[in-house]
C-alpha cells in the first residue's frame, strides 16, 4: 500500500491536522466563540479532504501492468 502513495507528504499533512484538532480541543476548554471553533473545524476538515486527494491521485500513476491493486477501489 505504501508504494502507491506519497507517505511522506501524507505524514506531514496529518501532523498538521493533528495540531489543528488539538488546537480546536483547547479552544473548547478556553470558551472560544462557537463560530471560531466551527471555522477551525472546517479548516481541519478541508485539510483532511486534501489528504484524501493525495491518496486518490497517486494510484493513477501506477503502471497498467499492475491494475489488480486498484481495480476494486477505482470502480
Amino acid at each position: 500500500m505504501r508504494q502507491c502513495m506519497d507517505a511522506e507528504n501524507l505524514h506531514r499533512r496529518l501532523k498538521k491536522i493533528l495540531g489543528q484538532v488539538q488546537a480546536i480541543d483547547r479552544m473548547i476548554d478556553e470558551d472560544v466563540p462557537c463560530e471560531d471553533v466551527l471555522a477551525q473545524i472546517n479548516a481541519a476538515k478541508s485539510a483532511l479532504h486534501g489528504c484524501g486527494r493525495v491518496v486518490l491521485e497517486l494510484p493513477f500513476f501506477v503502471p497498467l501492468s499492475e491494475p489488480s491493486h486498484f481495480s476494486s477501489t477505482l470502480l
